[in-house]
């Protein structure tokens, strides 16, 4: 969390959080890595556009191994995040990969991601 916080604060170490967690992207597991970039959309100070380029990258690049949940968290990430720093083709790719894993979402994560997936879909078609 202290390294979300630097975020919010834009404290000096900022730059070196980003470049750590950049540079360790590809050992960061599926779930940690959809939920720096769920809350870096979330974030009011928005981290550097490299290293949200960063890691969605790397998140595209596991995209097909991954579960529903962690596809519906970092489709929302991305999402809030294309605006500045995100390719129309990866955002696309994330909406036709969480459309392929709708289907496999539990009766619980139908409830509570699949409203999230809803709103992502609305909010790139508008």
């Amino acid at each position: 969390m202290a390294h979300v916080d630097a975020f919010r604060r834009a404290e000096p170490r900022t730059p070196s959080t980003c470049s750590r967690t950049a540079s360790q992207r590809g050992a960061t597991s599926p779930s940690t890595l959809a939920l720096l970039l769920w809350a870096a959309g979330r974030l009011r100070t928005q981290p550097p556009g490299w290293w949200v380029a960063a890691l969605v990258e790397e998140a595209a690049r596991r995209l097909p191994r991954l579960p529903p949940s962690v596809v519906a968290t970092a489709l929302n990430g991305v999402v809030q995040l294309r605006s500045y720093a995100v390719e129309p083709a990866l955002a696309g790719a994330f909406l036709e990969r969480a459309a392929e894993v709708l289907p496999d979402f539990s009766a619980q994560e139908v409830g509570r991601r699949g409203r999230g997936v809803a709103w992502c879909v609305v909010a790139v078609t508008a």
